[in-house]
């Protein structure tokens, strides 16, 4: 696991963290 700085800027965490799991 690790920490998305720029995704978090962009956009929240519960909608990248199905992207990561794909």
């Amino acid at each position: 696991m690790y920490h998305t700085t720029w995704a978090e800027s962009t956009v929240p965490k519960q909608d990248i963290t199905p992207l990561l799991k794909n």
